[in-house]
């Protein structure tokens, strides 16, 4: 009996341990509980809110750092975002009523802080605790765009030389070039410039915030290049809405701006027998040879912009260089040599082989560039396509 009386009592003992245990985890909570806290997401249309609904939801985003201050600037704590995007400080790290500032950093580069709003502070915010809605929203733009029938603008041809008028209706110069439609097709496309505004014409870049769109000259066979020659790029403004030709006009000649910049020549060009009618036939010959063997070895070849809009981007074909211009976040020409700037040749590969770069792409701070090797040998000794 003793042993058992001893048993009820380690028992009464141990069920006293564990109410004290229990007790202790239950107001644990309470104490650790978060004072400060809040989200970061992708606000991928940038309105300052965190928008969540079945057709768009815009996600956490993990990893950004945040550090807490109080007002005497001493650091208090450092935690970083989950993979939800929430994030935390207890009471601990912060007791109630203290007053902190929020920094935020950390996110992926080219990431931007994104606009505030109802539902995103800055990257620097001033909170009292309890404050459970400090959050921060990142962006990108170019993961978003805020028309679900986006505009579709698309550059065509039309034979002969688009440089001469006769004032007939075959002439190459008022022939349509560039079209703009919606992406679902419905209703008629808009004819938003004629061969004779910018001529042949291949890569397209479009500025966001100046809402302008730039054309780069192309050597075609039986297409004349416009008026800027081999060396021109051509802009439409308004490129969102515009529906008629009077938006389109030349942007720069980087030549006439920067002599180190050259596309190549195409000496003795003719057009002729057709010339100027798009109906006929031309032979598109040079002085010697034929622009057949020039295509994609002269001229301009892929473009794109910067993620801030102040940059263009684009493929000398004739040097097969990168080329950078400044253009400025209003999608402005440049007038100085310094604003149009190469980066060093690619290599020739293959030892008998020449690398010919063609595209460009800007992404989250880095230009991707690619390209083909042409079997030739730069000086053209040889020719080796196995």
């Amino acid at each position: 009996m003793n042993q058992l009386y001893a048993t009820s009592k380690q028992g009464n003992i141990q069920r006293g341990i564990f109410f004290l245990f229990a007790t202790l985890i239950a107001f644990a909570p309470q104490q650790l509980d978060a004072q400060v806290g809040g989200v970061v997401f992708r606000d991928f249309n940038a309105n300052g809110a965190k928008d969540n609904s079945a057709a768009f939801n815009e996600p956490g985003t993990a990893g950004v750092t945040v550090k807490a201050y109080n007002a005497a600037g001493i650091l208090l704590a450092t935690t970083s975002s989950a993979a939800d995007g929430a994030y935390a400080f207890t009471a601990l790290e912060i007791p109630a009523a203290t007053k902190v500032r929020l920094e935020f950093s950390g996110w992926q580069s080219a990431d931007f802080p994104s606009p505030f709003g109802t539902g995103n502070g800055t990257s620097v915010q001033f909170a009292t605790a309890p404050a459970a809605a400090a959050n921060f929203a990142i962006n990108y733009p170019g993961d978003y765009i805020d028309n679900a029938n986006a505009r579709i603008i698309l550059p065509s041809y039309a034979n002969g030389n688009n440089q001469v008028s006769t004032g007939n209706w075959w002439d190459a110069k008022n022939a349509d070039n560039t079209y703009a439609f919606n992406y679902d097709a419905v209703g008629t496309a808009s004819v938003i410039s004629d061969m004779g505004q910018t001529g042949a014409v291949w890569a397209t870049a479009y500025h966001r915030k100046a809402d302008k769109l730039f054309y780069a000259a192309f050597v075609k066979r039986h297409v004349s290049l416009g008026p800027l020659g081999i060396n021109g790029i051509y802009v439409t403004t308004g490129a969102r809405a515009v529906t008629n030709k009077s938006n389109t006009g030349n942007f720069v000649d980087l030549n006439a701006v920067n002599p180190a910049f050259d596309a190549g020549s195409l000496p003795g060009r003719s057009f002729s027998p057709g010339n100027n009618d798009k109906t006929q036939a031309n032979a598109d010959n040079m002085t010697l040879g034929n622009v057949f063997t020039e295509v994609g070895k002269k001229g301009i070849g892929g473009m794109a912009i910067s993620d801030d809009g102040k940059y263009l981007y684009l493929i000398n074909l004739h040097d097969r260089k990168l080329w950078r211009v400044e253009i400025g976040a209003n999608g402005t020409a440049p007038t100085q040599a310094s604003q149009i700037v190469s980066y060093n040749a690619f290599p020739v590969a293959e030892g008998s082989s020449t690398f010919r770069p063609f595209a460009v792409k800007f992404y989250r701070g880095a230009i991707y560039v690619g390209g083909v090797l042409d079997g030739v040998k730069p000086d053209n000794s040889s020719v080796d396509r196995s």
